[in-house]
């Protein structure tokens, strides 16, 4: 029982290491992604100024990887605390480093400003400023101020719908 109760004390030791260490940022948790290459989930974030970045999970086998994919599921479409690691690899023969998530804080629904809504946006329409306008005007988005969550949501369907099938 001892040797148990050690075993725990380092494991949450390191943990609350690897949290503390962890740089953290607010964003929007966009969307989830398995990578079979690597596998790991690869989360999509949007930052408050509507720029992208991603990070990886650990591998979805492992009960951290499994809870933290679930986890990030759970929150997609809402504005979450990142904490994310820089964590160092050697495979094959190589070496390298990752961006990887540790922790995910669920700070709500929330609101994007306009500026970083249109760059989502545009993003979304292929940087096609007419297709990413039509799309904004048809979700009734607001000209200042901000854009919530559902309505962005709302507006890149609409954008989507505007694209058209791929290759069509």
């Amino acid at each position: 029982m001892a040797v148990e109760l050690a075993y725990v004390a380092r494991e949450t030791g390191e943990e609350l290491e690897r949290v503390d260490a962890a740089v953290k940022f607010p964003a929007l948790l966009d969307g989830v992604a398995e990578d079979e290459r690597t596998r790991r989930a690869v989360l999509t974030l949007v930052n408050s100024e509507g720029g992208t970045e991603t990070v990886s999970t650990e591998q979805v086998h492992t009960v951290r990887g499994a809870a933290m994919v679930a986890r990030a599921r759970e929150l997609t479409g809402r504005w979450v605390l990142v904490y994310r690691a820089n964590e160092t690899f050697q495979a094959q023969g190589r070496s390298g480093s990752m961006r990887t998530v540790v922790r995910l804080d669920d700070l709500g629904e929330g609101v994007l400003s306009k500026r970083a809504a249109w760059r989502v946006l545009l993003h979304d329409a292929g940087g096609d400023q007419g297709r990413a306008r039509q799309a904004w005007l048809e979700a009734e988005l607001p000209d200042f101020g901000t854009v919530s969550v559902a309505q962005l949501v709302q507006a890149r369907q609409l954008a989507a719908e505007v694209a058209g099938p791929p290759g069509g």
